[in-house]
């Protein structure tokens, strides 16, 4: 089990460690040193370039230095969102090896940092090579909004999204891989009443393997998924 400790001070950044990265055989602690933290500012762009307004743009920290442990800590927090042209910017950042996401319902990106003491660091997303996988979901008739769409890469990082009230979902600039698709939809997710029983449940999982820009045709009821751009039915595991 990992143990952390968090140091705080009046006007500092607070500093996150583990324990281990900074205790001393004789049960001393090395020196700790606060910092007024850094910054950073960028661009959250949709497939076209053009800014996305109201993406929720925050630091979260890995103390561990892998992808293992991801601790939410309830005081610290530093988000902020795009304005209108898609433009963010955060203060105060703690320095070190962080990772920074910028999400909404629709929109999920997030990549790591490794930021200096007084640092002011430029980062957008989603302006990097990479294919778009998007799609419409529905029950083979009509659209289901509130999908839960996950995709999970080869080395275990996770994007989930919903679909829109249109049914639609997209993901941007993925990079070559072969990518686990699940996709989960229960009736209490819908704002409308529907036709299906209370606690209806639809759930679908395939193997895509992501080389070229794809957009799908998912059918919850008969568990079928369709690439548009071949006419190809993507299998089961």
């Amino acid at each position: 089990e990992f143990k952390i400790i968090e140091v705080n001070a009046p006007d500092y950044t607070p500093n996150i460690y583990l324990l281990e990265d900074i205790s001393q055989p004789n049960g001393q602690f090395n020196d700790i040193v606060l910092d007024h933290g850094a910054s950073l500012y960028g661009y959250a762009f949709d497939e076209n370039g053009k800014g996305v307004a109201d993406i929720k743009v925050y630091a979260q920290f890995d103390p561990a230095r892998t992808n293992n442990v991801r601790t939410s800590f309830s005081n610290l927090q530093f988000s902020a969102l795009t304005d209108k042209d898609g433009f963010y910017q955060l203060s105060g950042v703690p320095t070190g090896k962080i990772l920074i996401y910028a999400v909404t319902e629709q929109y999920n990106q997030q990549k790591k940092v490794d930021i200096k003491f007084g640092q002011n660091m430029e980062l957008n997303f989603a302006d990097e090579e990479g294919f778009i996988i998007s799609g419409i979901v529905t029950d083979g008739e009509d659209v289901l909004e509130n999908v839960r769409v996950i995709l999970i890469s080869s080395n275990g990082e996770l994007k989930l999204i919903k679909t829109d009230a249109q049914g639609h979902f997209k993901l941007y600039f993925l990079p070559q891989d072969s990518y686990t698709l699940a996709i989960n939809w229960f009736s209490q997710y819908s704002n409308e009443p529907t036709k299906w029983p209370e606690d209806t449940h639809f759930k679908i999982r395939r193997q895509l393997k992501v080389e070229k820009n794809m957009k799908l045709e998912i059918d919850m009821q008969t568990d079928t998924v369709i690439d548009t751009q071949t006419g190809q039915m993507i299998i089961g595991e």
